[in-house]
């Protein structure tokens, strides 16, 4: 999770790139980023996470509303994955 002036998307993204490729996951043949529709995150800035054509989480910058019921005021931008599906992968890849 990123909190600050600005949503900087590009930051958590390269967090996300940095765990993928520690995986040995590469993007583009392994995984990509999908558009989503989740309520969670400003509309056409939410997208799913799928490796090996599987949505394993998701990334986005989180929607006015949702930051104003929690009460806060600057931009947030996060991903979530299930480290489940990362370990499988770093296991096959190492194996």
């Amino acid at each position: 999770m990123y909190l600050n002036s600005s949503s900087a998307f590009e930051i958590v993204q390269g967090v996300l790139d940095l765990v993928m490729t520690k995986i040995g996951a590469k993007f583009g043949a392994d995984y990509y980023l999908q558009e989503s529709s989740d309520p969670l995150y400003f509309p056409k800035r939410g997208a799913n996470i799928v490796l090996n054509k599987k949505v394993i989480g998701s990334i986005g910058v989180v929607h006015p509303e949702v930051l104003e019921k929690y009460e806060i005021k600057y931009p947030v931008t996060c991903f979530e994955t299930r480290l489940e599906d990362l370990f499988e992968v770093f296991k096959a890849k190492t194996s």
